[in-house]
């Protein structure tokens, strides 16, 4: 890791929620441009909430840069695009409105909005109200809200929930194409396999703190990250 100011940093960061619940607890962490770091963990690791972090939503101790900006709680950073947990949107305006409020927001162009559309194979529901959009239309609806940004800094939280095997290809080839063009994209997910085939470098987390941090090379060369994980958070010795 060079520590890129167009990528992603976290130092020593902790976050306590409700009654003195410590969520995360002094991760350090980064994530250059150009690079995809799937971060894996059971359910209540602190995945989501080392996203939500990141994006300004909760309050913090330590220090989180994102595209050469230090985060501030409630102040979400301008270089960071996020899909984290449920995508949300106005359900009675059409997913192509959605897309050019979102559009407007940001000085984005309708042809890119509509390319955005077409991309995630919801052109021919374009003008459908998103209230009537099943779940895997949201989600997709969702990824192509954040891939329309242009955000230096991508995070998605679990984006291959509900979908189909070809929006799965679409999301792996848009995730490639965003690396290529020297983005930083963090993928939060529980399925080991997709982290290993699309990342450069996988984080686990377990009770809040990272117990691992490794190139996919380095876990190839140890069984795979399947094994690993299992070791590290099964009841094998934290590494």
């Amino acid at each position: 890791m060079t520590g890129d100011r167009a990528g992603v940093s976290w130092q020593d960061v902790s976050v306590t929620l409700g009654d003195d619940v410590r969520v995360l607890e002094s991760v350090t962490l980064a994530v250059d441009a150009g690079e995809v770091l799937g971060v894996v963990g059971p359910n209540g690791a602190g995945k989501s909430t080392l996203f939500r972090a990141t994006c300004g939503l909760v309050a913090y101790t330590g220090e989180i840069d994102v595209a050469g900006e230090r985060v501030r709680p409630g102040h979400p950073p301008a270089g960071v695009a996020a899909l984290v947990e449920q995508p949300a949107f106005y359900p009675w305006a059409s997913g192509r409105q959605n897309l050019d409020l979102l559009a407007a927001c940001r000085g984005i162009g309708r042809e890119a909005v509509e390319d955005a559309l077409r991309d995630a194979d919801l052109w021919d529901v374009r003008d459908r109200r998103v209230r009537a959009y099943s779940q895997g239309m949201r989600q997709r609806l969702g990824l192509a809200s954040v891939f329309l940004s242009g955000a230096q800094v991508v995070l998605l939280d679990e984006p291959a929930t509900a979908l189909d095997p070809p929006a799965v290809q679409w999301l792996r080839d848009t995730v490639a194409a965003l690396r290529d063009a020297g983005r930083a994209v963090l993928i939060a997910s529980h399925v080991l396999t997709a982290v290993e085939r699309e990342a450069d470098h996988v984080a686990v987390l377990a009770r809040g703190a990272l117990v691992l941090h490794e190139h996919v090379d380095a876990l190839a060369e140890r069984g795979g990250l399947e094994r690993v994980f299992l070791q590290v958070v099964g009841g094998g010795t934290a590494l």
